[in-house]
């Protein structure tokens, strides 16, 4: 990683300004977005490279507006409401099948948080359980959370996540729906798992916070995390 928090973010051309740059701010605790004008081909001083269009992280000034002042303490990449990466779940981060590669080695290493938070929680409106990632003590990477996400879901279904779903016929049938369909694209693996709970919402389109949905969500598990945040999974 380095002692320079400075982060680089490539993206389209915006119809104004573009972010070159997200510094981390560790005394407010906060990434802090820096732009610049131009062309596309245009470079920040602090950019080695020139922007193209097949960075797709890239956004526009006017994308930056008191809404995305929530998620300042989380990486622009993972935050839904800035990043345009859009990550196929049902794919190894590392795959071009799940993020182009150009963006997944840009971001890969950069820290998940401006608290450089060793753990992790994601829950989710979307599927039932949370899912923990926790590092040896070194902050969480974007790729821990793209990594364990996909992970999680490529875990089987458990017995009592199917007892929910035994009472709901209707969404019974539609998670097994999605698992012939994840075995007919190639995976040989009968059992269900916990992404055919998702059905065809595999899209990562980033982290919200939500902390009265988590109060709700975790009100009966033991151990408490500051970093936790709600995963967004849409259609592609």
């Amino acid at each position: 990683m380095g002692s320079d928090p400075s982060r680089i973010f490539p993206a389209p051309a915006g119809p104004r300004y573009t972010l070159a740059t997200a510094s981390l701010d560790r005394a407010q605790g906060r990434f802090l977005p820096q732009y610049v004008s131009g062309s596309l081909r245009r470079c920040h001083p602090r950019v080695h490279r020139p922007l193209t269009r097949s960075d797709i992280c890239l956004l526009t000034a006017d994308h930056f507006t008191s809404k995305i002042r929530r998620h300042t303490s989380l990486h622009p990449i993972l935050a839904a409401d800035t990043t345009l990466a859009r990550v196929d779940v049902r794919f190894e981060p590392s795959s071009e099948a799940a993020i182009p590669n150009k963006t997944y080695y840009a971001y890969r290493h950069a820290h998940a948080t401006a608290t450089q938070a060793s753990h992790v929680r994601l829950i989710s409106k979307d599927f039932p359980w949370f899912i923990d990632i926790k590092t040896s003590g070194h902050p969480v990477t974007c790729d821990d959370i793209w990594s364990g996400l996909h992970a999680a879901l490529r875990e089987p279904l458990a017995d009592s996540e199917w007892g929910i779903l035994s009472h709901d016929p209707s969404r019974a049938k539609k998670v097994q729906k999605a698992a012939k369909q994840r075995q007919s694209d190639g995976d040989k693996d009968k059992i269900l798992k916990r992404v055919d709970w998702v059905k065809d919402s595999f899209i990562f389109r980033g982290l919200e916070r939500d902390d009265d949905f988590a109060k709700r969500r975790l009100a009966y598990v033991d151990s408490e995390c500051e970093e936790t945040w709600v995963v967004e999974l849409v259609t592609p």
